[in-house]
């Protein structure tokens, strides 16, 4: 996992994530409330929870777009989480 800024801009890529290995999350959460963040993420708790506006990736294709909160209670989001 790596977190770096540059220009008002964080990426954030989870590769390889396990419960031991989590990043800083507070970290993460006062990098958004203080620029823009993009954010590539497994944990989709986490990823709504700092994001204003999401986008749900399928192979490709965005599925779900929309603000943060409507994302997370759209009934759709299950169906792209499950493996």
């Amino acid at each position: 996992m790596a977190i770096s800024g540059r220009r008002g801009a964080v990426l954030r890529s989870d590769k390889g994530a396990c419960s031991h290995c989590r990043p800083n999350d507070d970290r993460l959460r006062l990098l958004s409330r203080e620029m823009a963040v993009i954010l590539v993420e497994q944990h989709i708790e986490l990823a709504l929870e700092v994001a204003q506006y999401a986008y749900v990736i399928d192979r490709g294709h965005v599925a779900l777009e929309g603000p943060a909160a409507t994302v997370k209670c759209d009934p759709q989001l299950i169906r792209y989480l499950a493996p």
